[in-house]
C-alpha cells in the first residue's frame, strides 16, 4: 500500500532489490531523502529514456510529471545536463490540460536551474526576477537567485543583498543563515557571524559543528564579553522561546540553563585575572 504523505510501507533496499522504480522514486519523494544517483538509475528505467524523449509506460500523467521533475532534479546533482534538458523538454512538451506548462511555475523553476548548470547566469536570474516578480515570496527563486550571483566572480556584494532579501521574509531558514554567517565570515564580521551562528544554533540545537564555529567567532571576535555570550545568549534566548513573558521572573530559574548561567554562584564569582583573560 502507497500513501501519498509516508511512500510506500516497505523500505529503500527492498524496493531497489524488487526493481519497483516507480515505489522506489515514491520513497525518495516521501521521506525527502537526497539520493540523486538513485533516482538517475531507476527514473531512466522507468521513463525509458536513453539519451532523450521519454515513454508514458502506462504511468499516469501526474506520476509522469512528478518522475520527470524529480528526474531532472537529481541529474542536475550528479553533472548530466543533457539528461536534466531532455526531461525540462519532455516537461514542456506536455498534453493539453497538463498543469505542466513553459509558463507554469513548477516549469521555469527547473528551466532556471538547468541554465544555471549550463553556465547562463543571466538567463537563469532572469526567469527568476520574472518568478519573483509574479510572487515576491517565491523563497527557491530568492535563494536561486542569491546562488547565480554568488557563483559569479565580484557580485559579492549583490549576492550579500539577495540573500539579506531572502532573510528579511525567511527570517527561520537555518541554512540561509548559515550561508550568511559564511559570507560576514569571508568579510572578517565576526560580530555578525556570531549572530547568524546563534540564530543556527537554536534551529539545530544538537550539531556540535555549529557550536564549536559560534565559538570561533567568539572568540576571534575579540574580549571577554563575547566568550561570556557563548555561555549566556543562545541558552537565554532558549529560554525566553518557552518562557511567558507575564510570568518571565518567576518560570525562568525553573530552568537549568537560566540558573547556571546567571544565578547567584555565578554572580558571585571573582573577576578573571590578567592571565585567565589571556587564556
Amino acid at each position: 500500500m502507497t500513501s501519498a504523505m509516508t511512500g510506500p510501507e516497505d523500505d529503500l533496499p527492498t524496493l531497489i532489490a524488487r526493481q519497483d522504480h516507480l515505489n522506489v522514486l515514491r520513497y525518495i519523494r516521501a521521506h525527502k531523502l537526497r539520493e540523486p544517483r538513485t533516482v538517475v538509475t531507476h527514473g531512466r528505467l522507468l521513463l525509458g529514456i536513453s539519451g532523450g524523449g521519454g515513454s508514458r509506460r502506462g504511468l499516469g500523467d501526474a506520476e509522469r510529471l512528478a518522475a520527470l521533475e524529480q528526474l531532472c532534479v537529481a541529474s542536475l546533482d550528479v553533472g548530466d545536463v543533457p539528461l536534466a534538458e531532455s526531461c525540462l523538454d519532455a516537461l514542456g512538451a506536455g498534453t493539453p490540460g497538463s498543469p505542466v506548462t513553459k509558463e507554469s511555475t513548477r516549469y521555469r523553476k527547473l528551466l532556471g536551474m538547468c541554465l544555471e548548470a549550463s553556465g547562463d547566469y543571466n538567463g537563469a536570474a532572469a526567469v527568476y526576477d520574472a518568478l519573483l516578480k509574479d510572487n515576491p515570496s517565491n523563497g527557491h527563486a530568492a535563494k536561486r537567485k542569491y546562488c547565480v550571483l554568488a557563483a559569479q566572480p565580484g557580485r559579492g556584494a549583490d549576492a550579500a543583498k539577495a540573500l539579506n532579501d531572502y532573510l528579511s521574509s525567511h527570517p527561520g531558514d537555518v541554512t540561509a543563515l548559515n550561508q550568511m554567517a559564511e559570507a560576514c565570515l569571508s568579510a572578517s564580521d565576526f560580530q555578525g557571524a556570531a549572530y547568524c551562528y546563534e540564530e543556527v544554533v537554536l534551529g539545530c540545537p544538537l550539531d556540535s559543528d555549529v557550536h564549536a564555529k559560534l565559538g570561533e567567532a567568539y572568540c576571534t571576535a575579540g574580549g571577554l564579553a563575547p566568550r561570556r555570550l557563548l555561555v549566556e545568549s543562545p541558552r537565554r534566548r532558549s529560554c525566553a522561546a518557552c518562557c511567558d513573558k507575564t510570568t518571565r521572573s518567576s518560570t525562568w530559574p525553573c530552568c537549568p540553563f537560566w540558573t547556571w548561567a546567571t544565578g547567584p554562584a555565578r554572580r558571585r564569582r571573582a573577576p578573571l585575572d590578567e592571565g585567565e583573560g589571556r587564556v
